[in-house]
């Protein structure tokens, strides 16, 4: 009954915001901005992203107090920000622990404690409405972001619809444009400490990695939707021999302490020694450092391969239901891997009520080892 009724009660809603909307729109004053809270869930590449419009903010509104309300763990932040120079404070609320009705009252009631004068809300698609409501309630006179053709988001003060073809950071970047601050940068920068960098050292060292080997990581696992951003363990393992035997790589496997059983179920698979299990095994900044230092980066749509963007270390995406335009930069050390197929992509990440349909994800299974060692031997023509 319950899925019934929620998406019901949705569509009025957003039926009842396209006919008053207009009503909750407001000229955006720059004067007497001190308290800003950004609003951001999701993991490590969808924090990396909101990374450049805070620095902007924190710019041009030197007095104010920026606060950031996320899932992410302390541990993020220390890539980008191991100072605590950009955010004062850093609420942290779980969606996966804490879903009840009151829990999301308290949380209410805790940010209005702290009478944010402005909320920036990221939240694109199924979350568009629960948080353009949460942001209402929060009390802010200002409140920014993402709208949906459907009638979602038309609580904000300022909002923008959300692109299924832009790069997801730049529409960020655009919520703030939209209120008269110009970022000064549209990168992500990514800080690693000297006790990551020795941690790769001594790494290569124990296991004979030289300077002049290809050293290739792999990351095949996702935090959340698997079934539809991974490739499959069966292709990554037949691509890591494949490196191997054609290009004696070495090939180090990297994941979250999670990911353990798919990290040994792949250097199984292929038994040789140039593959190295390092899944569970490292901090994310000691990930970071182990990416740069190394030539190529293969993995999923994932975290590991926004932190390889970040690292300026040559990337290969890959694809399935969502969409690489809006997820990853255009650049020439990015390389996506998809099957041009009616159906896909099918996830934009703008429609509340996106459900996915299909159940062998064509888009992912149709896409071979032959195909992403093309784009190997692309990204190392380039290197040579």
């Amino acid at each position: 009954m319950k899925e019934i009724i929620k998406p019901l009660c949705q569509r009025l809603f957003c039926v009842f915001g396209v006919i008053i909307g207009r009503f909750f729109t407001k000229e955006f004053k720059k004067e007497g901005i001190r308290r800003i809270l950004l609003i951001q869930w999701g993991g490590v590449g969808d924090l990396l992203r909101v990374i450049p419009t805070a620095l902007a903010l924190q710019k041009e509104f030197k007095l104010a107090e920026i606060s950031i309300l996320t899932e992410c763990s302390n541990e993020v932040f220390d890539l980008f920000d191991p100072q605590n120079s950009i955010f004062s404070e850093k609420i942290k609320f779980s969606w996966k622990t804490k879903r009840g009705i009151k829990d999301r009252i308290s949380l209410i009631k805790e940010i209005r404690r702290r009478d944010f004068n402005m909320i920036l809300n990221f939240s694109r698609g199924g979350g568009t409405i629960t948080d353009a409501l949460f942001t209402y309630l929060s009390g802010a006179s200002y409140r920014i972001g993402f709208s949906t053709k459907e009638g979602g988001g038309f609580l904000y003060t300022t909002k923008l619809e959300f692109k299924k073809d832009k790069y997801i950071l730049e529409q960020n970047l655009d919520l703030i444009r939209a209120i008269g601050v110009e970022p000064s940068k549209r990168n992500i920068e990514v800080c690693i400490p000297e006790d990551a960098r020795e941690f790769v050292k001594e790494f290569f060292k124990n296991h004979s990695i030289l300077d002049k080997d290809l050293k290739v990581i792999i990351s095949p696992g996702v935090d959340w939707g698997g079934i539809y951003r991974c490739w499959g363990k069966n292709k990554f393992a037949q691509l890591s021999k494949c490196l191997i035997d054609q290009y004696n790589a070495k090939v180090i496997i990297v994941g979250s302490t999670s990911e353990k059983e798919l990290g040994n179920w792949i250097v199984n698979f292929v038994e040789n020694k140039n593959l190295i299990n390092l899944v569970g095994q490292t901090t994310l900044t000691q990930l970071a450092a182990l990416i740069r230092e190394c030539n190529l980066f293969i993995g999923n749509d994932s975290g590991p391969l926004h932190i390889a963007g970040a690292v300026k270390t040559k990337a290969i995406g890959i694809f399935g239901p969502t969409n690489p335009d809006q997820v990853y930069p255009a650049s020439s050390i990015h390389f996506p891997v998809r099957k041009d197929i009616e159906c896909s992509p099918c996830y934009w990440h703008q429609s509340m009520f996106f459900k996915f349909k299909c159940k062998d994800v064509k888009c992912l299974d149709l896409i071979t080892v032959t195909d992403v060692l093309q784009i190997v031997e692309k990204c190392l023509e380039k290197t040579r």
